[in-house]
């Protein structure tokens, strides 16, 4: 969140999915690497806010896919 400038008091978490795509196994190291997939800007009650989508993919140390976590965000501006 600081490299995309968000205050953390001004976040909400909206909703977090996960595909499961290889089985993880005990003491196996994963890497996740996180991309914003989105920023949307809506207008609410309170004011701007923007939707921000951001996924991270899991692999395995022989570079296999072995999850895939969305994770919509809301900053309130």
């Amino acid at each position: 969140f600081e490299e995309l400038k968000i205050p953390l008091d001004r976040i909400l978490h909206a909703e977090q999915s996960y595909e499961y795509h290889d089985p993880m196994i005990v003491n196996d190291t994963l890497l996740g690497v996180m991309e914003v997939k989105s920023i949307t800007e809506r207008q609410g009650k309170s004011g701007t806010m923007h939707y921000v989508l951001l996924e991270t993919v899991y692999t395995n140390r022989n570079d296999r896919m072995v999850l895939r976590e969305n994770m919509l965000i809301v900053e309130r501006m």
